[in-house]
């Protein structure tokens, strides 16, 4: 497949159709640009949006503590304490991994909904089993290339990192497979990786802020996180919002 192009096949419905679209080439922006796009896509279904982002926060955070629970009781039961030990920590890491996996997915395409001004819902949350597989593989791919990059000279990791940010909102919004959503992000990133890189300041300040407002205003923070960071992957894959 020629990865410069994601077409739809024959097809089935709409959204399928949107998600196979062409990448066209991207569009200029700045920091500015897609915070303040993040806070007028954010505003008309805030409530909902908040509360999605905090229920799949939580349901990561309550499966991964649920994991390691069950680990610790696994690995204490078994007889011989070096397959207690591996068994209790290796599987229990494995099905969280997974389940936080499936969860990104629907976070992403939560922010995608909002920032392409459609409604946001409780199914786009868990829709991530069409995209599971791609999603664990290309954070596979990136994870290692991004530690070779830092084991040998720490930049190359850290430019790899943002030419490969990509990746996951490929998989979950075009269903671009592993292998190829990595030579996407590295393509679609290309010339953008300075404002990426000044785009994880500024959601930093955004998620700081909302800290220092005793906490809660996190419940608006990290949404409006992720929907400057969607803004910004619409904005390199062409597509105006």
């Amino acid at each position: 497949m020629n990865v410069a192009e994601l077409y739809a096949p024959p097809s089935i419905t709409e959204s399928e159709t949107e998600a196979r679209a062409p990448i066209a080439g991207s569009i200029p922006f700045t920091v500015g640009d897609v915070i303040r796009q993040a806070w007028r896509s954010y505003r008309p279904q805030a409530v909902r949006l908040s509360l999605l982002t905090a229920l799949g926060y939580g349901l990561s955070t309550a499966v991964g503590a649920a994991c390691g629970f069950l680990g610790g009781m696994v690995s204490g039961g078994l007889a011989n304490p070096l397959v207690g030990l591996a068994v209790g920590t290796a599987v229990p890491q494995i099905l969280s991994f997974v389940f936080s996996t499936w969860i990104s997915i629907g976070m992403l395409r939560l922010s995608l909904a909002a920032a392409r001004q459609k409604p946001v819902t409780a199914a786009l949350l868990f829709s991530g089993g069409d995209a599971l597989w791609p999603m664990i593989g290309s954070s596979l791919i990136v994870a290692f290339l991004v530690l070779c990059g830092l084991i040998t000279l720490i930049v190359p990791g850290i430019v790899l990192a943002f030419a490969l940010s990509n990746t996951t909102w490929l998989v979950a919004d075009k269903r671009a497979g592993a292998y190829e959503s990595v030579l996407l992000s590295q393509r679609t990133t290309r010339g953008k990786r300075a404002q990426l890189f000044a785009l994880g300041l500024g959601c930093g300040l955004v998620l700081l802020l909302g800290f220092l407002s005793l906490g809660v205003g996190l419940l608006v923070a990290y949404p409006v996180a992720w929907l400057a960071m969607a803004h910004a992957y619409l904005h390199m894959i062409g597509e105006p919002s």
